[in-house]
C-alpha cells in the first residue's frame, strides 16, 4: 500500500467541508449534493465489504489454510501501516528496528486520533463505517490470537489467520488514520507541517524500501518466467503476443506443475478470458473450483500448447516469451489478410466481400507441414450473357495447385481438396469476365462473392 497517496485521497472528503462556508449559494449546494453523493459511495461500498468480511472471517475460520508463519502482534499493527512486510517476505522492516517502527506508527495513530475528534458530523458519517469495519478485524484477530489453535504447533494463537487479518485492514486503517492526520493539518494550523513532515516521511520510507527490495523480491518470479525486467509486464506481454490465437481454442499448459504449480496458478489467471486445459490434480487453490472431469484435461483436446524451458532458448520471437514457448498440437491455419474487392460485409449468415476482378487471401500456418487441408466457401455471381461466369481459384505455395470452378447467378457451396507445404501461403480467386451492374441503384460494378472462406487442416497419422 502506498500510504501517503491513500491518506492524501481522502483530503477533499476531509477539509472539503470547510468550503461550505462560502456565501456562494450555487457553490454551496454543489458541494453538499458531492458530499451527500460520496457518502452513499462508501456507504454502498462498506456493506458489499461487510459481506465478504464476513465470509472471509468465517473461512479462516472453518478451514486449514495458508502456513506455518511466525507473525507477532507487533507484526499486526505495523503491517496495516506499510512498515512490516507479509510473511513470503521474512516480514521484511522499512525501519531497521522494530522498536523504531513501533514508534513511529504509535505517533502517526496518535495523531490521527486527535485529529478525529475535530471531525464534524458529516465526516464521521463516512469515518463512521471505516471504524466499525477496523472494530470487526480487530475482533477477528482477537479471537485467532487467544481462541483458535494454530494447526501446525498445536498451541493457541493461529499466526496465519492473524497474518491474514492484519492484511484485511489495512484499507480500512489507511483511510482512518488519513482522515485524522488531514483533520488534524486542518482544524490546527499549527499543526499543518508536522503532519506534512510525517507524511513525506512515511512515504519515503515506503519509496526507499520498495527501490531497495525490489529486486531481492522479484528475483524467484523472475527466475520463474525469464522475463529480466517486471515479471508481471512480461505475462502481460505474453497475454498480448497470444491474442492472435481464437478465445475458444483452448491452450495446454504442460510441464509447470510440481515446484513450477504456481506459475501455473498465475498464467490460469492472466488467461481468464479463454479455457487452459492441464493437470490441476495436485492444485489445492484451482482443483476444489472444477469439476471431478475438468480437473486433468488430456493434452490432445487442446489446440495450443504452452511449455516452459529449462532456460532461454532460440526460436520466432512470436512463439516465444521468456522461459515459455507457444506450440502447435496438429497444424493451425489462420488468416492473415484480405486484399481486393469493395470491402467486407455480413450479417447472421457469416462475411463476405464483392470484388470485380480478384480477391487475395494470406493465410499464415502453424505446425508440422506438409499438411492436407479443405478449403470451403460459397460463392454468389453476376453472369453475363453467357449465363455462367469462370472462377479460378489459385493456392499459392511451393506446389502452386489452380482449380477452375463455373459460377451461375445463384448461391453455390464448394469444397476443394489441396495440401499445404509453406507456412505463410496465398489463395487468390479470380475472374477473367468483366464486373457488371447488380443493382440500378449501386454504381459498382460486381463479378463475384466470396463467404465465409475456411481452411482446416487434416488430421495427421
Amino acid at each position: 500500500w502506498n500510504a501517503a497517496s491513500i491518506a492524501f485521497s481522502f483530503f477533499a472528503m476531509v477539509g472539503g467541508s470547510a468550503l461550505l462556508y462560502w456565501r456562494v449559494a450555487e457553490l454551496r449546494l454543489v458541494l453538499i449534493k458531492s458530499l451527500v453523493a460520496f457518502v452513499f459511495e462508501v456507504l454502498l461500498f462498506t456493506n458489499f465489504e461487510l459481506i465478504r468480511t464476513y465470509q472471509a472471517v468465517m473461512f479462516q475460520k472453518s478451514a486449514v489454510v495458508g502456513g506455518p508463519i511466525t507473525w507477532a502482534p507487533a507484526h499486526s499493527l505495523l503491517h496495516p501501516l506499510g512498515f512490516v512486510s507479509g510473511p513470503w517476505d521474512g516480514t521484511a522492516m522499512v525501519l531497521s528496528s522494530l522498536l523504531l517502527a513501533m514508534i513511529f506508527s504509535l505517533l502517526l495513530l496518535a495523531a490521527a486520533a486527535m485529529g478525529v475528534r475535530y471531525l464534524r458530523v458529516s465526516n464521521l458519517v463516512v469515518v463512521g463505517p471505516m471504524a466499525v469495519m477496523i472494530s470487526i478485524w480487530g475482533a477477528a484477530w482477537i479471537w485467532f490470537r487467544f481462541g483458535a489453535m494454530n494447526p501446525w504447533t498445536n498451541v493457541v494463537g493461529h499466526d496465519w489467520n492473524q497474518f491474514r487479518v492484519s492484511g484485511y485492514s489495512t484499507y480500512y486503517v489507511m483511510f482512518f488514520v488519513g482522515a485524522g492526520l488531514v483533520s488534524l493539518a486542518v482544524r490546527k494550523p499549527k499543526a499543518k507541517w508536522a503532519v506534512v513532515g510525517l507524511f513525506c516521511i512515511w512515504q519515503g520510507l515506503g519509496i526507499q524500501s520498495h527501490i531497495t527490495d525490489s529486486t531481492r523480491r522479484t528475483q524467484a518470479m523472475r527466475d520463474l518466467t525469464g522475463f529480466r525486467g517486471a515479471p508481471f509486464d512480461g505475462l502481460e506481454q505474453m497475454v498480448e503476443g497470444l491474442s492472435f490465437i481464437p478465445e475458444r481454442e483452448p491452450i495446454y499448459l504442460a510441464g509447470m506443475g510440481g515446484p513450477d504449480g504456481k506459475i501455473q496458478q498465475f498464467l490460469t489467471y492472466i488467461f481468464w478470458n479463454r479455457d487452459v486445459y492441464t493437470d490441476w490434480r495436485e492444485d489445492n487453490y484451482i482443483a476444489p473450483h472444477l469439476a471431478v472431469q475438468e480437473r486433468n484435461r488430456p493434452r490432445r483436446e487442446a489446440a495450443w500448447e504452452l511449455r516452459k524451458a529449462s532456460s532461454a532458448i532460440a526460436g520466432e520471437p512470436d512463439f516465444r516469451f521468456g522461459l515459455f514457448v507457444l506450440g502447435v498440437n496438429g497444424v493451425r491455419i489462420g488468416m492473415k489478410s484480405l486484399t481486393g474487392g469493395f470491402g467486407d460485409e455480413k450479417d447472421a449468415s457469416g462475411s463476405w466481400r464483392w470484388t470485380d476482378k480478384q480477391l487475395t487471401y494470406t493465410f499464415h500456418s502453424r505446425g508440422k507441414l506438409p499438411v492436407d487441408a479443405d478449403l470451403t466457401f460459397e460463392t454468389l455471381a453476376t453472369v453475363p450473357v453467357s449465363k455462367s461466369r469462370t472462377l479460378k481459384v489459385r493456392i499459392e505455395d511451393d506446389s502452386p495447385d489452380v482449380s477452375t470452378l463455373k459460377l451461375t447467378g445463384n448461391w453455390q457451396s464448394h469444397k476443394i481438396h489441396t495440401n499445404i507445404d509453406r507456412e505463410q501461403f496465398q489463395i487468390i480467386f479470380e475472374t477473367a469476365e468483366p464486373g457488371l451492374r447488380a443493382n440500378p441503384s449501386d454504381a459498382r460494378n460486381l463479378a463475384f462473392l466470396v463467404k465465409n472462406l475456411r481452411i482446416e487442416a487434416q488430421a495427421q497419422k
